[in-house]
């Protein structure tokens, strides 16, 4: 299936890096900007998620997808801990659910796979399609993705108006290049 998008639906806590982290990057000892610092962390966190596609924290997400014929669909934003459920609209526009005992998840693959018969869909409803997954945390994190963190933090802090976010995507570029081959 082609995946079409990607909605986040629930997210646990940023621990990408820690408010400790943060400050110690800024060179902040005082606690008066915590709030702000957090902040600056958590989207931070997010850009290097978003730049990878791939979560470092527990997320419920719904992905969208059309049917091309391939019988599956690629979950995005793995680590793939468990199905919710998959809907789709069938072709005459009404809600329809795909029993879990039907769906095969191969975790193992590097972008875990859903396989399931492509329900029959209308044409006229972009990405019918929508699957539900939970996503868990990583158990290790790549060095480069946290000091990638650690550099947007400090660039979402000190540039407010304009971070300029091109060292963070030299970091993280080849990475996200290895998990596009």
């Amino acid at each position: 299936m082609r995946f079409e998008g990607l909605t986040i639906r629930d997210s646990g806590a940023q621990t990408l890096i820690s408010l400790e982290e943060a400050k110690a990057q800024l060179n902040i000892l005082d606690q008066y900007d915590d709030a702000k610092i957090s902040a600056c962390a958590e989207a931070a966190a997010a850009f290097c998620e978003s730049f990878l596609w791939r979560s470092f924290r527990p997320q419920t997400v719904e992905a969208s997808y059309s049917p091309d014929g391939s019988g599956y669909a690629e979950l995005m934003r793995a680590d793939f801990d468990a199905l919710v459920g998959v809907s789709y609209y069938d072709a005459a526009g009404t809600l329809q659910t795909i029993p879990a005992d039907l769906i095969l998840v191969d975790a193992s693959l590097f972008v875990p796979r859903a396989y399931f018969a492509e329900p029959k869909t209308s044409a006229d409803i972009f990405a019918p399609i929508k699957i539900s997954y939970k996503t868990k945390q990583p158990d290790c994190v790549p060095a480069q993705v946290k000091q990638a963190a650690l550099i947007a933090t400090a660039q979402f802090y000190d540039d407010r108006d304009a971070p300029d976010m091109t060292a963070v995507e030299n970091i993280l570029r080849p990475l996200a290049t290895r998990h596009f081959l």
